[in-house]
């Protein structure tokens, strides 16, 4: 017992000198996450059309001349952006780092919005007018096309696409009379997010674990539109505006959602980015007005 005593006791005073011998400065520093919010939209330059723009932080970055904007997607260094550009009609197209990429030949009026990287392969969502008139979901991998409708339906449109895993969500919406009911694919499989009984347009889509984030905005009249949030099939209204509001964009980081779009205040249009229901960055400068239709956000370790 006296044998056991002491060698505690030896290792008790062990421990002391060697804390007693530790510095301040060997504590493990804590670690600092950087974070990054891109955002994008666009403007109307008169007698020159829509100029794309593309932020960081709430600074422009660059601009894309004669270019409608609405996704876009970070990945390392390569900042891919999907939108659209005009010859005689639209054009889908694809930016990375600022040099274009064509997915169509432009003989039908297309339109690209949105882009997703995974490995190798990137994605995007849109449409494609046929010759039958109707518009046609669209999702290009890799700028090879395919339809996500059979046609059926008076038109359909691909507003954002998502990778999860093994598994491709597109959001959009299908017209089947006069109104358009907000429908998500996954893996080529349509699921309605509302009946068609309103006017509900996607914008945006975040899938993170199991919950599938959809931002756009649903219209009960010709006046007015109420930006939304659907988590789940669930709505929420992320505005009481009385007048109208829309959601482009949503990104969930860190457990953070942050959000991007506009709102109408007599008459007056405000481009912001929200984090968890609170304005992050007012995007509109005064005298302009901008429609905010992306957002991307990149956190690393300082």
């Amino acid at each position: 017992m006296k044998t056991i005593l002491q060698k505690t006791i030896q290792l008790l005073f062990i421990a002391v000198v060697l804390a007693s011998c530790s510095k301040p400065g060997d504590e493990p520093t804590p670690t600092e996450i950087q974070t990054d919010v891109y955002a994008i939209g666009h403007k109307n330059i008169a007698g020159r059309g829509n100029t794309g723009k593309i932020w960081k932080n709430g600074t422009l970055l660059y601009t894309l001349p004669e270019a409608e904007v609405f996704g876009i997607y970070v990945s390392g260094e390569d900042v891919y952006v999907a939108g659209t550009v005009y010859n005689d009609w639209k054009v889908a197209m694809l930016w990375k780092n600022g040099t274009p990429q064509a997915l169509t030949d432009g003989t039908n009026r297309s339109e690209a919005g949105s882009v997703y990287v995974a490995g190798t392969d990137v994605y995007v969502a849109g449409y494609e007018f046929k010759s039958s008139g109707g518009s046609v979901a669209m999702v290009w991998k890799n700028g090879v096309a395919q339809e996500l409708t059979d046609g059926s339906a008076r038109s359909s449109y691909a507003g954002s696409v998502y990778v999860s895993g093994s598994d491709i969500y597109v959001a959009g919406y299908v017209l089947y009379d006069s109104n358009r009911a907000c429908t998500v694919w996954k893996n080529g499989i349509a699921h309605k997010l509302t009946d068609g009984s309103t006017i509900a347009i996607p914008q945006s889509m975040y899938v993170s674990g199991t919950d599938v984030y959809v931002a756009g905005f649903e219209s009960y009249n010709s006046t007015s539109a109420v930006a939304k949030l659907w988590k789940n099939g669930v709505a929420q209204d992320l505005t009481n505006s009385t007048f109208f509001s829309q959601a482009n964009s949503v990104f969930v980081s860190g457990g953070d959602v942050y959000v991007a779009g506009r709102e109408y205040n007599n008459m007056v249009s405000s481009a912001k980015v929200w984090k968890n229901g609170e304005v992050l960055y007012d995007l509109t400068a005064p005298g302009e007005e901008i429609r905010p239709t992306g957002m991307f956000v990149v956190q690393t370790e300082k």
